[in-house]
């Protein structure tokens, strides 16, 4: 798996570390909205459904409804480790 889009990198960064910061293991667009600046909110939709297609992040089976997780625990960790290697 290899991400080119900056965009999208950068939403997995802040979504990896939402997710570790907060302990949480699901996440919804509205939680992370406020996280994203325009061109990463501009660019959601198509990030949420290449993440699925790669099958990176899936629907969870609850019934809150646009609620996402990470196929392996481990994807927001790497993604977080990433963001810290790039700072």
């Amino acid at each position: 798996m290899y991400i080119r889009s900056e965009h999208y990198v950068a939403i997995f960064e802040k979504i990896g570390e939402y997710l570790v910061n907060y302990r949480k293991h699901n996440f919804t667009k509205k939680e992370l909205e406020s996280l994203f600046n325009n061109d990463e909110i501009h660019v959601f939709n198509s990030f949420i459904k290449r993440a699925k297609e790669l099958k990176i992040i899936e629907l969870t089976s609850s019934r809150k409804n646009g609620e996402y997780h990470f196929t392996n625990n481990l994807y927001p960790i790497y993604f977080l480790i990433q963001k810290i290697n790039h700072n």
